[in-house]
């Protein structure tokens, strides 16, 4: 069992090992680092990745999050369940957001938003609590998260 477990997580490394090393590369933009640099030569490092990705960041992670409730029309009972259900998710941001603060991290917006600009790829879970009626998350570093698909669909991450 802890031999296939092995070959299953190596073989998900193997496959994503361009991925990965595609990720190391655009974070070494961020970083600024000098790729170009040799002795006795000069080089030069541009800051414009760097301030793209604050300013970037910052347009996408300040402000409340908006949520998009179709209805059935305009009545007046349709607008307020609208509004009940808005209420609703911005109350369970508000909780998601505390409780990772409360542990330590980012708000769940800034670490979405950093994995996007830098990597393309984001990578969570969500877990609803049945009993208190609310929702944990977790954002992975998708450098260390191996999806596997088949017929369209996610079979295993790791």
């Amino acid at each position: 069992m802890l031999n296939e477990v092995t070959n299953i997580i190596k073989d998900l490394q193997s496959f994503w090992y361009n991925r990965n090393k595609k990720f190391k590369e655009w974070y070494e933009f961020l970083l600024m680092i000098d790729q170009l640099k040799a002795r006795g030569m000069e080089s030069y490092v541009s800051n414009e990745p760097a301030t793209f990705y604050e300013m970037a960041h910052y347009l996408l992670t300040k402000g409340e999050l908006s949520h998009s409730i179709p209805v059935a029309s305009e009545s007046a009972i349709d607008l307020e369940t609208k509004a009940r259900v808005h209420r609703g998710c911005q109350y369970m941001w508000q909780q998601i957001d505390r409780e990772r603060r409360l542990g330590g991290w980012q708000p769940f917006v800034d670490d979405i938003g950093f994995f996007i600009l830098i990597l393309g790829w984001y990578s969570s879970v969500f877990l609803f609590d049945k009993d208190t009626g609310t929702m944990k998350t977790q954002v992975w570093n998708p450098y260390d998260t191996y999806p596997e698909y088949a017929n369209g669909r996610m079979t295993k991450c790791l």
